[in-house]
């Protein structure tokens, strides 16, 4: 299903025709560097021709595979429904504005929307994208890491940076990463379904502010815990409640999944999984930890 995902023909990238940030140039060079297929560029509304330069998603007469979209509110819904017109299935949407707030509800239920009635796979918005780093593809705004076993779910962009740092630091590698953003589209529900089905995917480290659907969520946790190391970060609240306080948290770690309160306390668990996992299955792990 997501193979268009990681092994894409061509991408299409989106963003407004003045865009002054320093995402979209970091984009694409992390893009081409272990990419060989067709990128297309689309400003949005922009005047000027300068090579392959397209000024709307409906100009690209060829098949897309995936479409990375960089834009303001006011061109993110046309230009998405073009994408759907298009036939693209897998679309990533990046920060809609330069605000740090969270997108509008009405603005999420309409994305949505769209990409329900064109039958589309939407990360975010307000995702930092993805990355993975058997096929080297890297359409995201962070640098690809080295090649591991630990795959990452996170809705903070801020929080995926410093994992990622910490991963360099140590020298260990990653597998996939996902930042999820706001969910308007793909959840962490599919992701993890997706991860339980990678073979190069040994930890699954979710760092997770807000939760789609708890109880299919811990009915995952409970099912992939078993083959699979599942680590999971507290951060941010759910449902207005500090997460390590809720129930959530608790019925979480029944489940099966190892429960940290902080990044440190998290990389000192990973750390230690690192180490041991592949001579322990996580339940003997814990039998461990609970011994000492």
């Amino acid at each position: 299903m997501y193979q268009k995902f990681f092994q894409p023909r061509n991408v299409l990238v989106c963003s407004p025709a003045h865009d002054r940030t320093r995402i979209l140039p970091r984009l694409i060079k992390n893009i081409k560097t272990q990419f060989g297929g067709k990128i297309f560029n689309v400003r949005v509304n922009s005047k000027q021709k300068k090579g392959e330069l397209y000024s709307s998603v409906s100009q690209i007469i060829e098949e897309v595979d995936l479409a990375i979209l960089k834009l303001p509110v006011s061109q993110l819904l046309t230009t998405l429904r073009e994408c759907g017109e298009q036939g693209i299935k897998f679309v990533v949407i990046l920060s809609t504005t330069n605000s740090r707030n969270s997108i509008s509800k009405k603005l999420k239920e309409k994305i949505t929307a769209v990409g329900t009635r064109y039958g589309m796979n939407i990360l975010g918005p307000r995702s930092g994208g993805f990355l993975n780093t058997c096929s080297g593809f890297n359409p995201s705004i962070f640098d690809l890491p080295k090649k591991g076993y630990i795959s990452v779910i996170s809705t903070s962009i801020h929080r995926t940076e410093e994992i990622l740092k910490w991963g360099k630091d140590q020298k260990i590698g990653f597998s996939s990463i996902f930042t999820l953003g706001e969910m308007a589209g793909l959840t962490e529900n599919e992701l993890m379904i997706y991860l339980d089905q990678d073979k190069h995917t040994k930890i699954i480290l979710l760092c997770l502010e807000k939760l789609t659907d708890e109880k299919n969520f811990l009915r995952l946790v409970e099912m992939i815990s078993k083959r699979k190391n599942i680590v999971m970060i507290s951060c941010g609240s759910l449902r207005g409640e500090r997460f390590a306080n809720s129930e959530s948290y608790t019925r979480i770690a029944e489940k099966g999944a190892m429960m940290t309160h902080s990044l440190p306390e998290c990389f000192n668990v990973l750390d230690v999984v690192f180490k041991i996992h592949k001579k322990y299955s996580f339940f003997e792990l814990l039998r461990l930890w609970q011994k000492n």
